[in-house]
Order: C-alpha cells, then sequence, then structure tokens
C-alpha cells in the first residue's frame, strides 16, 4: 500500500530551555499527540477494507504528520526528546509505507 506521499523534514532547535518555556513544553505535548494520532490513523487504514475509508485515514494520518513536522520547525528539543521523536517518526513512516 505504498503511495506517492509528500512529507517535508525540518530542523529542530536544540535547547531545553527558551524565554518561553511553559510554551515549548505545550508545543511538545502537541507535537506528540500529533504523531500519535497520525500513527493511529494510519493503523486505521491498514486494518480498512474499503478504497474510501483506506484514503481517508490515509489523509487524516498525513496530516497529523505534517503539523508535527511544523511544530518541530520551532520546538526546542533536548537530545533525548529528539531521539523519541526520530524513533517515532520512524515508526509512523514505516506504517504509512505499507
Amino acid at each position: 500500500m505504498a503511495s506517492a506521499t509528500r512529507v517535508r523534514y525540518y530542523k529542530p532547535v536544540f535547547g531545553s530551555t527558551d524565554a518561553s518555556g511553559n510554551k515549548n513544553l505545550v508545543k511538545l505535548d502537541l507535537i506528540r499527540a500529533n504523531l500519535e494520532n497520525a500513527t493511529t490513523f494510519a493503523m486505521l487504514a491498514l486494518q480498512s477494507s474499503e478504497v474510501s475509508e483506506i484514503n481517508r485515514y490515509r489523509q487524516k494520518a498525513c496530516d497529523a504528520y505534517e503539523e508535527a513536522l511544523h511544530g518541530l520547525k520551532t520546538a526546542m528539543l533536548t537530545r533525548i526528546e529528539l531521539e523519541s521523536f526520530k524513533t517515532q517518526i520512524a515508526h509512523l513512516e514505516s506504517i504509512l509505507m505499507e
């Protein structure tokens, strides 16, 4: 079920705190939630049998993935957070490529 989904990659900003540290924590939570949503929708697409459902779930997965990547453009990440996001993204991409 491979598709020609275009994914944009963003270079994350490193650091653990900034002047708006609380906003950064909220942003990190939103990125995590978007990656979890994307993974859930991708799994639903794999389990669906109707083409319209598969396409709808894949589109929702890609939209949530794009939102997560967009948030990563300006998020302040520690090395541990970066590795965690990389793992989540690799898992999601493997599902999307099935």
